[in-house]
């Protein structure tokens, strides 16, 4: 992380603008610039020369008529100035004539004061990766209006609401829907002006006001990709322009949150936990050890458990949240022990004699919106990394082919897969053909010459158990349209399909066959 002096705070006139306004009456305002770095605040001493980064408090009549900018500055003129600069040079507010200019310059530097312990609060919150919500905390007094974040999935990853605002709390249904934005919620925000933009610029910050929805946004880009949104909904009073800058520095502050946190590798893991992980990095474990930190969960040596990997999202890995989801998983399986291990989550489950176990791990995994893969059974902790590979192998093909089949499966049991794990180790080398049986590419080659499709009544005929009547049934076929294709498949294979080696060889053939798309 930088030091201290490395960081500056992005200041722009809104916000001097909208501290005045509360005292005096503004009388003119051209603020342009709003990244304008501000150091600090003075009174104007007649000088030409106008230094970069501070703000100038003058009268109107005393300010130069031709001023030397060294860089892009501010000023309060109290009262008109000579002549207007040019908006490339600095940003003027102009308070009306006659106000205190001591008044003035203290406001100016109460502003100052506010805004900056705001700016270190938020620093040292970065500083000791209180993550995005704390931010959000800190931001509330000064935007007086409910501010929420959620990740590019409709996710809330974190909120602030005033207490006793209007509508009451949590407008957004957020407890309701586990922490998800309602589809109605989603296609509101769809129809309004600039969504498709959240997709196309980094350009902060939006106002959309359209029907009962009034909020200001601002897009959370990391790098050169779109991670969420971070709004403020205007709920308790009208938007002030000072609310645009906050907004504007909170997204950097949450950006830089986002980027800075990654896991932790000094996690204290419980003793039970470090068992585990010694195991699942090879390390010897005693079986007396491991005994003793099962009764202290309060499980025995005989019972049988589960074991299962939860795949974390991006956001989840950045802002660190690992641990607080652990304690989730756990207090919704309750008999079970889960911890943070490489990029995912690792979890034991004591199976208690029926489904109630899945069907807990199913509904939480529905919960949280979190994909999952659950090894079979096992009763020895010492084959705990094999079981651990086979959780980690139904979570890889099950999102995989939720991504085929454009399904939205949350958890995926090893005993589905297991076959397609078996062919992905068959045809990892080779190509698919290469496998199939010679008397499979025989028959290929004929149907291709032939017209036929001998392939298809031989898959019926073998998946069908070899039964003619059920293979008929799935063919729509008459008997002795099947018989004759039979007898003419056997002679261009010469294969003998009841011998148990040769039918699997061939339906397995077909899988694979399936996998090359034809």
């Amino acid at each position: 992380m930088n030091s201290l002096e490395d960081w500056v705070m992005d200041l722009n006139m809104d916000l001097i603008a909208d501290s005045l306004r509360q005292e005096y009456k503004i009388a003119g305002e051209d603020a342009y610039d709003e990244n304008l770095t501000f150091e600090q605040a003075r009174l104007f001493t007649g000088n030409t020369e106008f230094l970069p980064g501070i703000v100038y408090i003058a009268e109107g009549g005393k300010l130069p008529a031709k001023p030397f900018f060294e860089g892009r500055c501010g000023i309060v003129s109290i009262g008109l100035s000579h002549k207007r600069y040019r908006a490339s040079d600095c940003d003027v507010i102009e308070v009306e004539k006659g106000a205190d200019i001591s008044g003035v310059l203290n406001c100016v530097q109460e502003t100052f004061t506010k805004y900056g312990k705001w700016y270190l609060d938020m620093y040292e919150a970065l500083l000791n990766e209180d993550g995005v919500q704390r931010l959000l905390e800190l931001s509330l007094p000064l935007l007086e209006n409910p501010v929420y974040f959620h990740d590019r999935n409709y996710r809330f990853v974190s909120y602030a609401e005033i207490p006793g605002m209007p509508g009451g709390s949590d407008v957004f249904d957020i407890q309701k829907n586990k922490g998800v934005m309602s589809l109605d919620m989603i296609t509101e925000i769809k129809n309004t002006p600039y969504f498709e933009k959240t997709f196309e610029t980094t350009k902060p910050t939006f106002h959309v006001d359209e029907g009962d929805l009034s909020y200001i946004y601002d897009n959370v880009w990391v790098g050169e990709k779109y991670w969420g949104r971070l709004f403020v909904d205007e709920r308790v009073r009208p938007f002030k322009k000072s609310d645009y800058a906050v907004v504007g520095i909170l997204c950097k502050m949450v950006v830089k949150a986002l980027t800075s946190r990654k896991i932790s590798p000094g996690t204290r893991y419980r003793f039970l936990e470090q068992k585990l992980v010694s195991l699942l990095e090879g390390r010897a474990v005693e079986t007396g050890e491991l005994s003793g930190e099962l009764k202290l969960n309060g499980w025995e040596a005989g019972d049988e458990w589960l074991c299962f990997q939860i795949q974390l999202s991006e956001v989840d890995l950045l802002l660190n949240t690992i641990i607080g989801m652990c304690e989730l998983v756990e207090s919704k399986l309750h008999d079970c022990v889960t911890f943070p291990y490489e990029d995912r989550i690792v979890g034991v489950a004591r199976v208690d004699g029926g489904p109630e176990t899945l069907e807990r791990i199913r509904e939480a995994m529905g919960d949280f919106r979190l994909y999952a893969g659950v090894s079979l059974g096992f009763g020895d902790f010492k084959d705990f990394p094999l079981y651990y590979k086979q959780a980690g192998i139904a979570l890889r093909c099950g999102v995989k082919e939720n991504e085929n089949r454009n399904e939205n499966e949350w958890v995926h049991y090893f005993q589905d897969y297991c076959f397609s794990y078996m062919l992905d180790r068959l045809d990892g080398e080779l190509r698919p053909e290469m496998l199939y049986p010679p008397a499979l590419h025989k028959l290929i080659e004929f149907d291709r010459k032939k017209s036929t499709n001998y392939v298809e009544t031989l898959r019926a005929y073998l998946e069908s158990d070899l039964k003619p009547a059920k293979a008929m049934k799935r063919l729509y076929i008459q008997r002795s349209t099947f018989i004759y294709r039979l007898d003419r498949i056997g002679e261009i294979t010469g294969a003998d399909f009841e011998d148990a080696k040769v039918k699997t060889h061939f339906l397995i053939a077909f899988r694979l066959m399936d996998r090359a798309g034809g």
